[in-house]
């Protein structure tokens, strides 16, 4: 019986922990939209835009979100802006051609953003506006 019992503690935790845990990982903030009029066309002009959005977690994320479907139209601009974008702990010293200020994406970076050659789509895929119906295009830029 003292065998059941703690089978069926064990059990009991674990249920209530697996459906009180998506209760606790889900954030009911609402958050401020993010708007970029223009995508810059070259690294500088992403620094200058980044200096300005990125002051918030939100414009953070919109800065990568732009960084990578800019590297969906230009692979050498877009790699620059995801290493300015990516996190300092993400970034390795490099002096290839295409490091930003002395650093590169780590190899794991690297492959995920490789992946974005395979699935063209994914890059406007955050957009506003873009769905699979439309073929992913964004109602704005």
């Amino acid at each position: 019986m003292i065998l059941v019992f703690s089978t069926m503690k064990t059990i009991t935790c674990l249920l209530v922990f697996c459906f009180s845990l998506p209760i606790v990982a889900q954030n009911l903030t609402e958050r401020n939209p993010v708007s970029i009029s223009t995508e810059p066309t070259t690294v500088d002009e992403f620094k200058s835009l980044q200096s300005k959005v990125a002051s918030t977690p939100e414009g953070g994320v919109a800065m990568l979100v732009l960084a990578i479907s800019i590297y969906g139209k230009n692979q050498d601009l877009g790699t620059k802006a995801v290493i300015l974008s990516v996190l300092f702990k993400n970034r390795q010293k490099s002096t290839k051609p295409s490091a930003v200020e002395g650093m590169d994406l780590g190899g794991s970076d690297k492959y995920l953003l490789g992946q974005l050659d395979k699935y063209k789509m994914l890059s406007n895929g955050y957009w506003k506006g873009a769905e699979p119906a439309n073929g992913y295009t964004p109602s704005m830029p």
